[in-house]
């Protein structure tokens, strides 16, 4: 496994543009219609060899080194042993500014986090991160930063309804995380689907991006479709009351709105 000082200079930030490109190329008629949205990343299976530079090539190209790269932010991320530590991040995400943010080759905020909560080591450096330290980072787990409770039943019996939704372009966080919690709760309280409707519906919203913008659905009810009346309704009504999709729409056109269903 390459070391994060191998990569340190092998970032892509002008090229995700060309990256994104090559991904709707291979993937955006999976749907059946290319309109430049990836209605679920899921099913594509990208392969990025194509886009290598060769000789006659140094443009809108990737190094061997970059290609690398990406083929490492596109795979989930292990712990020592192989176990899952983190998804991978999903394609369609690459055109976001959190993306250039965060794959531009500077040591993320986040560094601080390591380095004093985990290892109460002001001199600690970013680059020594090694897949045993996510271990310890996952046992100290200080102030339940894990947020990983699967039993949910405190929160069930006092009558609390969760509305969960996650863009399926989300530069930030990988929304291949959210479905991993929603089946956590699943396992944990031992309820399929049809029961953890009762208190617990999760909506997976096609090519949007952290909290909203994206080439999808950017608002989900925030401004104008009462996402939150939505939810004080379900509350105070009977459990088959709850929303079956969320109404969407692209900030390009304020009159359509697009229904996600779960």
């Amino acid at each position: 496994m390459p070391t994060h000082k191998t990569l340190i200079n092998a970032h892509l930030s002008m090229l995700w543009p060309t990256v994104h490109q090559d991904i709707l190329n291979q993937c955006n008629q999976l749907d059946g219609v290319a309109d430049g949205i990836l209605e679920s990343p899921n099913p594509c299976n990208y392969n990025a060899d194509g886009l290598l530079c060769t000789e006659a090539q140094s443009t809108s190209c990737l190094t061997s080194t970059q290609l690398q790269t990406l083929k490492i932010i596109y795979s989930p991320v292990p712990d020592a042993v192989g176990s899952l530590v983190y998804p991978k991040m999903q394609l369609g995400s690459e055109i976001t500014g959190s993306v250039g943010s965060y794959f531009s080759g500077a040591v993320s905020p986040v560094s601080d986090w390591w380095r004093y909560a985990i290892f109460n080591d002001s001199n600690w450096d970013a680059m020594t991160l090694r897949p045993e330290n996510y271990t310890v980072a996952s046992g100290l787990n200080h102030f339940n930063i894990d947020t990983w409770e699967g039993d949910l039943s405190a929160f069930q019996n006092r009558g609390g309804k969760l509305l969960h939704w996650h863009g399926l372009a989300d530069g930030v966080l990988s929304s291949e995380d959210s479905p991993r919690y929603y089946e956590h709760v699943s396992q944990t309280m031992g309820m399929d689907s049809e029961a953890l409707d009762e208190f617990y519906r999760f909506f997976r919203i096609s090519s949007m991006s952290n909290c909203g913008s994206g080439n999808g659905a950017t608002f989900i009810g925030h401004q104008c479709a009462g996402t939150a009346s939505s939810q004080q309704a379900w509350f105070r009504a009977a459990a088959q009351m709850g929303p079956e999709v969320d109404p969407s729409r692209s900030s390009d056109v304020p009159s359509s709105f697009i229904t996600v269903p779960t």
